[in-house]
């Protein structure tokens, strides 16, 4: 049997970030299509130039964040620690976007060559972000626990949420720019493909990767799932009263 190599869930987390920044700026450079997901503040940095990328990645984030609120009617404590991870992840996007140096992408090779490598690095980031078991983006929070909240399956919310943002970018694109931008055939190609590379490296690393964590993953999910608008009853499945004080008090 193998022994699996021992990693800190924030050596993986980090890992995992760095790979996602690494091959959103790869796809945006290879000008072959970005993801689905980064179609939207994409088109918006190139409208409007006083926000980054980055700026603009975590700022759409608070519309999967407010449809959380309202459509779910829960205020949780990892709502919030997911708009921080969005925010974490808009200043990654801009730093590598700084360090990372221009490449040459005039030809169709080169282009579909930083396509390939940006898709295949944002799919080892996600596996690795997921193994951290690190909180999402709001859009990823959304998507589970509204499944989850209204029985729907999965696969079927994230596809509808996909066609949102995809129909979103293409009609802000033409709307603003008054031609399609960051939505190609590479942006098919990564819905498409996307999935299957996440489970084929989350195959791997549970293969050879032991996740090591400081924390008890029970009282961090108590403390993520603390919802604001049900404040008593979080309260008291938090701290439970002992049902003999209960009874001296009556």
């Amino acid at each position: 049997m193998n022994k699996k190599i021992k990693l800190y869930s924030g050596v993986t987390f980090l890992i995992g970030i760095s790979a996602i920044c690494f091959g959103i700026n790869l796809m945006v450079k290879s000008n072959f299509g970005v993801s689905v997901v980064s179609s939207i503040p994409y088109v918006y940095s190139l409208k409007f130039k006083n926000i980054t990328f980055g700026g603009w990645s975590y700022l759409i984030q608070t519309i999967p964040f407010i449809l959380l609120v309202i459509l779910l009617k829960n205020l949780k404590v990892k709502y919030f620690l997911s708009f921080f991870m969005a925010y974490v992840l808009g200043k990654s996007i801009d730093i590598f976007g700084m360090i990372l140096p221009s490449f040459n992408s005039d030809t169709l090779m080169s282009r579909l060559t930083l396509f390939v490598a940006g898709t295949v690095a944002i799919a080892f980031g996600i596996s690795a972000w997921i193994k951290s078991q690190y909180l999402m983006q709001p859009c990823d929070v959304f998507i589970k626990d509204f499944s989850k909240e209204k029985k729907i399956n999965i696969g079927k919310t994230k596809t509808l949420f996909d066609l949102s943002c995809l129909s979103t970018s293409v009609v802000s694109s033409l709307f603003f720019l008054r031609k399609i931008e960051g939505v190609y055939l590479g942006t098919l190609l990564s819905a498409l493909t996307t999935g299957m590379m996440v489970k084929f490296f989350i195959d791997i690393q549970n293969k050879y990767i032991e996740d090591v964590n400081f924390f008890n993953k029970e009282r961090i999910d108590l403390v993520l799932e603390y919802d604001f608008f049900q404040m008593k009853k979080q309260l008291k499945k938090m701290f439970p009263v002992n049902s003999c004080q209960e009874n001296q008090k009556l």
